[in-house]
């Protein structure tokens, strides 16, 4: 039996690819989690996407967010364009779509001053070395 794959080109400037058998994408493997998990229908779905290969994944969802960074395509099928990955994209849209409200314990908001750097995080930007264990 001869295998066809489908490539699926991100972004010219990454250097990635992706290889899959034809027929396949993310929407496929969303369908199968879901089915796995004995779910029915995909309420309460949510897919983030960025890049070409996403698309049948934000068609599998119910909610589909593009990242403010998205190509073109992929916003076009979105419900809801957040702002980019490097912005906590991510969070923004979870926060806006209510699935979370408050932050973890012991955060402190850079903006208010506050660090959540750990302690070996604080060592290196101290100029110091950490401890192999």
């Amino acid at each position: 039996m001869r295998r066809v794959y489908r490539r699926s080109s991100k972004r010219a400037q990454q250097a990635n690819r992706e290889l899959s058998p034809k027929g396949i994408d993310k929407g496929v493997g969303v369908a199968r989690a879901l089915e796995y998990l004995g779910r029915e229908g995909n309420a309460r779905t949510f897919g983030f996407g960025d890049s070409g290969n996403d698309p049948g994944m934000l068609a599998a969802v119910e909610t589909a967010v593009a990242m403010g960074n998205a190509m073109p395509e992929v916003k076009a099928v979105a419900d809801y364009v957040t702002d980019d990955v490097a912005r906590d994209g991510t969070v923004t849209a979870m926060r806006h779509f209510g699935l979370i409200w408050r932050e973890p314990p012991n955060y402190r908001s850079p903006a208010a001053g506050g660090s959540n750097r750990s302690a070996v995080q604080n060592r290196f930007a101290a100029g110091g070395r950490a401890q192999k264990r």
